[in-house]
């Protein structure tokens, strides 16, 4: 399940939690879809707190919602707290962003600066602190490609995570891009064992099979999974394979 966290902007909001519209909104809208929203906070509009909320945010996070503070008055700060941070900007998000808001507010929607991009491996989306915004955003743009970012952030840009999935079964073991990974995940590590499983015959387990193993990495595909074991002394191979 992916996980989301929330940053609600705004000096009202964050005097007052109880105005907040924002996060049963975008609760519900996750529930539906099948993902979680993991953490929520509140921060006034400024550089600086914003800036600590995001430094707070979970690290099972994957996906980063910062709502308000996108317009262009002095106390809207969102932009210019978060988009230095970024390490890669995506400029088609606030275009299209724009284009589909035109049909609910008019020519208003070219006074927001909504953008989106990826810090430190999470993607992170910075839209306007209206319901509707928010609403159009996740269910017309965010939600509809978000697997799709995710699996290129893991697999590209996110080294710490432990996880990766891929599009295709061929060739999995042998592909070079699979190699760079995992050798660059196991630099530290003097010796493992890869080893490959058809799905189907773990009956919906992997969850059970990685807390039991601790693999070092798992990589899944459509009909494979292969796991990245790291061989100890103390580990018994024979014990290893029969478990699968």
């Amino acid at each position: 399940m992916t996980n989301f966290s929330l940053i609600v902007v705004g000096d009202s909001v964050w005097l007052d939690p109880s105005l907040d519209r924002i996060t049963p909104l975008v609760r519900g809208i996750l529930k539906e879809r099948g993902y979680k929203l993991l953490h929520v906070t509140f921060s006034p509009n400024s550089i600086h707190e914003l800036r600590k909320s995001l430094y707070s945010i979970p690290e099972e996070t994957e996906v980063i919602l910062v709502c308000g503070g996108t317009g262009l008055s002095q106390r809207d700060v969102s932009i210019e707290a978060i988009k230095p941070l970024m390490d890669k900007e995506l400029r088609g998000f606030g275009e299209l962003f724009r284009s589909l808001s035109i049909e609910d507010i008019g020519l208003r929607a070219v006074l927001s600066r909504s953008t989106a991009g990826s810090i430190g491996g999470r993607a992170i989306f910075i839209l306007p602190g209206s319901p509707n915004a928010v609403r159009l955003a996740l269910e017309k743009i965010i939600l509809p490609q978000l697997d799709h970012m995710l699996d290129m952030l893991r697999g590209v840009t996110h080294w710490r995570m432990n996880y990766i999935r891929t599009s295709t079964d061929a060739p999995l073991v042998d592909s070079s891009f699979i190699l760079r990974y995992t050798l660059g995940r196991l630099k530290n590590v003097e010796s493992f064992m890869l080893i490959r499983v058809k799905k189907e015959s773990l009956e919906g387990k992997l969850e059970d099979l990685r807390k039991s193993m601790k693999p070092l990495l798992t990589i899944e595909s459509p009909n494979y999974v292969l796991l990245v074991l790291e061989i100890k002394e103390s580990t018994r191979v024979n014990e290893i394979l029969s478990a699968l």
